[in-house]
């Protein structure tokens, strides 16, 4: 008896059974760990930058990559997403030198998406 819809009328993955998503489901199939919903958030502040160049960095490492940091990079990370998009750019591609803090991460981050590390000017 499949009612079909077109567009934006369904979200989620295809699921079938009750039409409960999300949250107040307990026990559900739909119900994720606190460590999800914050790999879920970072991947959509990564992707959702305010520049382009960004999204196209961070977005594909927090896709692929996110997940296998610990809970100390993660926090690294989500302090990161703070900093300024026209900052973070030019410490990834290393045309400026990275506050010590951010430079293993940042490192990291150009290697997993393929920016090679040029030696800092600084």
């Amino acid at each position: 008896m499949g009612s079909r819809t077109t567009g934006t009328g369904t979200t989620g993955s295809g699921a079938t059974g009750s039409g409960a998503t999300g949250s107040g489901a307990t026990g559900s199939a739909g119900e994720i760990s606190p460590q999800e919903a914050r790999l879920k958030k970072l991947r959509m502040r990564s992707w959702r930058r305010g520049m382009k160049e960004m999204d196209l960095i961070l977005g594909p490492f927090s896709d692929t990559g996110l997940a296998a940091l610990d809970p100390v990079a993660l926090d690294l990370y989500e302090r990161m997403l703070g900093e300024n998009d026209q900052d973070l750019y030019l410490w990834v591609t290393g045309a400026k030198s990275a506050p010590d803090q951010f430079t293993a991460l940042l490192t990291h981050i150009g290697g997993h998406v393929g920016i090679a590390p040029r030696p800092s000017a600084g």
